[in-house]
């Protein structure tokens, strides 16, 4: 499962990688829209669904993997950790890139993160771990790290580096102001953001009932 799919560039890029079963989900209804133009454009059976990333539409132990990109730090952190291994299966992997801090936060610059982003905190890489061993993961560690100021101190990179962006016209002004403020941040904290991709593990039925 991709939560937070957006337009479903990664769960069509999955599907057609692996040829395994793929569901795409997203709570956006414009998301969840254009995810399935694209599916249906390039022939992927890939199912989208909208849904809640805090209160899954899924039944336990439905998925051997859940991705999540740059989702998780945007919503009640702890119901959806706890949701994500609710549905894994035993021996299930959760792979989650997520926004980090490189060190503590200070007041006013949080306050900067919740004005243009809404959430309270970015935590740091050792309060994520300790989030996934509380939502009841095991194995959970870091598989990749960088910082905001190292991918902005690169050569320009090629235009297949870029994200891809469908946006809806006519666009909304606000969406204009917010990718604005989006880009000043990260330049004005580049030396304390940062991001890692996660690997955690549902425990075994075997471990469970130790």
């Amino acid at each position: 499962m991709d939560v937070g799919c957006g337009t479903g560039q990664t769960a069509a890029f999955l599907s057609k990688s692996f040829r395994c079963s793929v569901t795409a989900l997203d709570n956006h209804p414009t998301m969840i829209q254009k995810a399935k133009q694209r599916f249906s454009d390039e022939r992927l059976p890939v199912h989208a669904i909208q849904g809640n990333v805090e209160s899954l539409p899924f039944s336990d132990a439905s998925f051997d993997f859940v991705l999540s990109e740059s989702v998780t730090a945007f919503t009640n952190i702890a119901d959806s950790l706890k949701e994500y291994c609710r549905v894994l299966k035993p021996g299930g992997v959760l792979l989650m890139i997520e926004m980090t801090a490189e060190k503590p936060f200070q007041p006013l610059e949080l306050k900067d993160m919740k004005k243009v982003y809404g959430i309270s905190n970015v935590f740091l890489e050792t309060e994520w771990i300790q989030h996934l061993h509380r939502s009841g993961f095991v194995e959970a560690a870091v598989i990749f790290s960088n910082t905001v100021q190292s991918e902005l101190q690169k050569n320009s990179p090629e235009k297949d580096d870029y994200p891809e962006y469908q946006i809806s016209d006519p666009v909304d002004p606000q969406v204009e102001e917010l990718l604005h403020e989006h880009m000043n941040l990260s330049r004005l904290y580049q030396n304390i953001l940062g991001y890692r991709v996660y690997r955690a593990v549902r425990p075994s039925l075997a471990r469970n009932q130790e």
